[in-house]
């Protein structure tokens, strides 16, 4: 995909699910119940040796959270977030490289046309 391409986020978060990706880095977590996975937080931020096991994959909803002091203060105070912000953090890149890279590594098609500037995109018959 080049610079001049939309990414559809929403089709590369749909197609690509959180096990897939904890899949892809090799993140051993335990299934905690049918909506939960659990595991050591593997993103670059958390820094704690106290906190086990703090790395929460809700694979119903998608989402993940680690609410270690150190991974939330790296966040600003946030605790969590989607596939793509999880790639974001892991490969320390801009949100539409993340949706870039899992569209690459997952097969998805995910590029969308980008209109012109200005053009009229209206169908007179």
């Amino acid at each position: 995909m080049s610079e001049a391409t939309w990414v559809d986020f929403k089709a590369v978060k749909n197609a690509v699910s959180m096990e897939a990706v904890l899949g892809r880095y090799a993140v051993k977590v335990y299934r905690v119940n049918k909506d939960h996975v659990r595991g050591k937080c593997p993103l670059p931020s958390h820094t704690s040796t106290v906190s086990k096991l703090s790395f929460v994959v809700n694979t119903t909803k998608e989402v993940w959270s680690c609410k270690s002091d150190s991974c939330v203060a790296a966040r600003q105070g946030r605790t969590g977030g989607n596939v793509l912000d999880f790639v974001t953090l892991m490969e320390q890149c801009s949100l539409k490289e993340a949706a870039e890279k899992l569209a690459s590594w997952f097969g998805v098609k995910a590029e969308l046309p980008v209109t012109p500037q200005g053009a009229n995109t209206t169908t007179l018959s």
